[in-house]
């Protein structure tokens, strides 16, 4: 039987799990961004 306290700690856990995914995919779309802005502007040269 699951208690309340644990079910809060696993839903937490997953919540910064998808947190913490959700910032690594911003990341990687920012870097994209900026390469393809760098690629864009050397094209340009």
């Amino acid at each position: 039987r699951v208690t309340d306290s644990e079910a809060k700690a696993t839903v937490a856990r997953g919540y910064m799990e998808s947190l913490e995914r959700s910032r690594d995919r911003y990341e990687l779309l920012q870097v994209e961004l900026r390469e393809k802005k760098m690629e864009e502007s050397y094209g340009t040269v």
